[in-house]
């Protein structure tokens, strides 16, 4: 028979040796949801970044993509001839060289006030005045502030699910360190109640492999459904949305794959204000005000410039005209 020292020596160190091991599963709730909204939130404020890889909405490649950012200024630029099937390859082909604008990509900035938007295909450059950073940064996947909602859809916050208090957020522990935060019945507080809301019923799955961060979602409700993963990776110590999928009502919304990132800050541009003085010869330069009306139009060189662009014009409808 064991004796009592020994016995209870063994019990001891099976004791210690369960103290020592970590055991995910008794994590209480509340700080699984502390966890969540530790790692999105450093995700809103990175500084700044480079960004290189390649989208594609509702099946249509948007070709490589290069976006730089320090804080709300960015800078985009879009190679759509680099992705593009034979046949548009030789149409696009076509159009540049008419315009001369071969050796140039389409290119968008934001500097907090303006948006720059330089058009290659129609030798064409944008300025408006705008209150809020443009739709064509807010709905580019590689942003890293678009990793922090449902798809298209930024009111639909991942935090909102952790921290809203009017509705019961549920935490259930899942395989492999994953855990699933849900939220039902959304709107039923409301006086006309919940059959109008856009989403009704939520939930997100977080992975402890990834700081908590969000792998995988799903949303349904008035406006349909949204569903969506995300495989993340690390870089320069930071977390990163490496690739990307969206549906919405079960059909293939965006998708997106990161080839290159950097949250190197000395890497990044530090001017977003001066696409203008870039933009080749003979460029149609129109200003906008905040309401979208055309405040002047001008032309890069001048008269000389805009004669060149009404010949470039006159070349590419010719071009057109026999199929290219």
């Amino acid at each position: 028979m064991r004796s009592q020292p020994a016995f209870a020596l063994l019990f001891l160190s099976v004791c210690f040796m369960l103290a020592m091991t970590p055991v995910s599963h008794c994590q209480d709730p509340q700080q699984i949801k502390q966890k969540v909204l530790a790692s999105l939130e450093k995700i809103a404020n990175y500084p700044s970044a480079i960004v290189k890889g390649k989208t594609s909405y509702l099946g249509n490649t948007h070709g490589l993509t290069h976006l730089q950012f320090r804080g709300e200024k960015l800078w985009m630029q879009l190679d759509g001839i680099a992705t593009a099937v034979a046949k548009e390859k030789k149409r696009l082909t076509a159009t540049y060289e008419a315009m001369g604008t071969y050796d140039f990509l389409h290119t968008t900035e934001f500097d907090g006030k303006k948006l720059y938007d330089f058009n290659q295909h129609n030798l064409t450059l944008y300025i408006r005045t705008v209150r809020r950073v443009p739709a064509q940064f807010t709905d580019c996947p590689l942003l890293p502030k678009y990793w922090l909602h449902m798809g298209l859809n930024d009111r639909e916050l991942f935090q909102k699910v952790v921290e809203i208090e009017k509705y019961e957020t549920k935490v259930e522990k899942l395989s492999e360190g994953r855990w699933k935060l849900s939220q039902t019945n959304l709107g039923s507080l409301l006086p006309g109640g919940n059959a109008r809301v856009a989403i009704r019923d939520r939930y997100i799955i977080v992975d402890e492999k990834c700081d908590y961060l969000v792998t995988e979602y799903f949303g349904e409700g008035f406006q349909g459904q949204l569903a969506g993963t995300m495989v993340w990776e690390k870089q320069d110590g930071n977390w990163y949305a490496k690739q990307g999928k969206q549906t919405a009502g079960g059909k293939p919304l965006a998708e997106w794959s990161i080839d290159e990132i950097s949250f190197d800050a000395s890497k990044c541009r530090s001017r977003f204000d001066d696409l203008e003085s870039l933009v080749p010869f003979a460029t149609q330069i129109t200003h906008f005000d905040e309401k979208n009306e055309e405040v002047s139009q001008s032309y890069k060189g001048g008269d000389e410039g805009k004669a060149e662009y009404r010949l470039r014009k006159l070349a590419l409808l010719k071009r057109q005209k026999e199929g290219f």
